[in-house]
Parts: C-alpha cells; sequence; structure tokens
C-alpha cells in the first residue's frame, strides 16, 4: 500500500501545473490564516474601545452627579445660613439664629445616626434574604394544621 501512495505522490508532482496548484494552495491559506489574525486583531480593537466607551460613558455620570452634589451642598448652606440670619433678625439677637439651626441640625443628625437607614442596594440586598424567611415563617406556621382530606369522588376524571 505504501508503493501506491508514494506512486500516487510521484504522479501528482510529476503532473504538469502541480506545484503551481500547491502553491496556490499555500499561498490562499496563508491569506485565509492573515486574514483570520486580522479579523481577531480588530474585535479585540472592538473590544477595547466599547470598553473604552462604557469607562467613559460612566465616567461622565459619576462626575456630573458630583458636580450636583456639590452644587446642592452650597444652595443648602446658603438656605441654612439665610434661615440663621432670618431668625437671629426675628429673635433681635445676632447668635440665637445660628444656635437655633445649629441645634436642629444636630438633632436631625442624631435621629439619622439612630435609625441607620440603608440607602442603595444594601435595602434590596435585605428584603431578598428576608423573603425566603418569611416564607418558610408562613410554611412552619401552617405546620400545625391538619391536612385536608380528598374525596376521591369528588375528583375530576378527564
Amino acid at each position: 500500500m505504501t508503493e501506491k501512495t508514494q506512486n500516487s505522490t510521484e504522479k501528482i508532482a510529476e503532473e504538469p501545473g502541480s506545484e503551481s496548484k500547491l502553491k496556490s494552495i499555500a499561498r490562499e491559506t496563508k491569506g485565509l490564516i492573515n486574514d483570520l489574525k486580522d479579523w481577531v486583531d480588530l474585535r479585540v480593537k472592538l473590544l477595547q474601545i466599547e470598553v473604552e466607551e462604557r469607562i467613559e460613558a460612566a465616567a461622565s455620570k459619576i462626575i456630573s452627579l458630583l458636580l450636583v452634589a456639590v452644587l446642592g451642598v452650597f444652595a443648602g448652606l446658603m438656605f441654612l445660613i439665610a434661615i440663621a440670619e432670618a431668625l437671629s433678625l426675628w429673635l433681635g439677637h445676632p447668635s440665637f439664629g445660628y444656635i437655633i439651626v445649629g441645634v436642629v441640625m444636630a438633632g436631625l443628625a442624631f435621629l439619622l445616626n439612630r435609625s441607620r437607614p440603608r440607602f442603595g442596594r444594601g435595602e434590596e440586598q435585605k428584603s431578598i434574604q428576608t423573603e425566603p424567611v418569611a416564607q418558610l415563617s408562613e410554611v412552619a406556621g401552617k405546620e400545625n394544621e391538619t391536612p385536608k382530606q380528598i374525596d376521591p369522588n369528588q375528583m375530576n376524571h378527564a
């Protein structure tokens, strides 16, 4: 059998134009491999660009929120100063308004600290974790009930 394989290989090599066919197949294969490499490189570059765009969008959003927060803090401070000034004029002493506003703000800070509100995802996480517990509690509460008896005559036979 090896003689037949060798003979057929020799015949292909002896045929006119067979070498050019092999060269063209090799050239086309190299071209396909190069095209595949280029395609993979372009896909990687596209992925990098998409990631950069997402990062830029997130950074832009964060910067916008920080700017709004800073402006909001300054607006709140100006409003509190205005309230303190108005109370000072109304009470007739220059520091009473500031003292009252300070005491109210300290009281609000104390109440917020005591209540320990959860902002953001913490609250969602808590409700997700307690739902199964609540369901189990309901099932455990029904555990003491006697099961209902099913009458086979009342079942609908289809």
